[in-house]
């Protein structure tokens, strides 16, 4: 909490990204600190450690992306609530996920129907600017729903993938099909009719589940 270098990153559902640096939480006393301004009808998705100079990808549920320079968004202090990172056309789009990311970096896409695809992430070129309605990454349809996740993956990752009946099941992310962005992807998970693909979390192997003798 003492590098003037080091940021947080805040991302909310509506589309609202905010960078302040650490310097502003270097004392915390019991009570707590007062780190970002939310707006009655929005929640925070999630907080990334920046460097300042990192790749920032933010997906929605509507199938489009942003992805843009984190020094796009300037230093804001602790009270301040942010500013638009993406911009959604219907008010029932949201945020699913935020995540830093590099162009060695490969996107796994899950929809609420268990398709899912792989791709490198180095195909999603950036927006022209952040607060944009950002680019259509994957095209939704009946048989696949909307789009339930999206997150980046690097080496030896699994995935866990649950529903909303609390059907879980773990794969490996080389079992997800490397495809083009534009594609649809393959069945991941076989779920019931009046169920949906919630969240994906990925988990990196031990040693012993990759056979690793060292």
């Amino acid at each position: 909490f003492d590098d003037e270098n080091t940021y947080l990153l805040f991302v909310t559902k509506q589309g609202i990204v905010k960078r302040t640096s650490v310097l502003e939480f270097e004392s915390i006393r019991q009570n707590g600190k007062k780190a970002i301004t939310m707006r009655d009808d929005d929640e925070l998705i999630g907080v990334k450690l920046t460097n300042g100079e990192a790749i920032v990808m933010i997906s929605a549920t509507n199938g489009k992306m942003v992805k843009f320079k984190e020094s796009d968004v300037r230093v804001m202090g602790r009270s301040a609530t942010g500013v638009i990172g993406i911009n959604f056309k219907l008010e029932d789009d949201f945020v699913l996920t935020s995540t830093i990311i590099t162009d060695k970096d490969e996107i796994v896409t899950v929809s609420e129907l268990g398709i899912g695809k792989r791709a490198s992430a180095s195909e999603y070129s950036a927006s022209k600017n952040r607060g944009g309605k950002g680019f259509l990454f994957y095209k939704a349809n009946e048989r696949t729903g909307n789009v339930a996740a999206c997150i980046a993956i690097n080496n030896n990752e699994d995935l866990l993938i649950t529903t909303a009946k609390g059907l879980v099941i773990r794969i490996a992310s080389s079992n997800v099909s490397l495809l083009s962005k534009s594609a649809m992807g393959t069945k991941l998970i076989n779920i019931d009719k009046d169920d949906t693909v919630v969240s994906v979390a990925k988990i990196v192997p031990n040693k012993e589940e990759v056979g690793d003798d060292v």
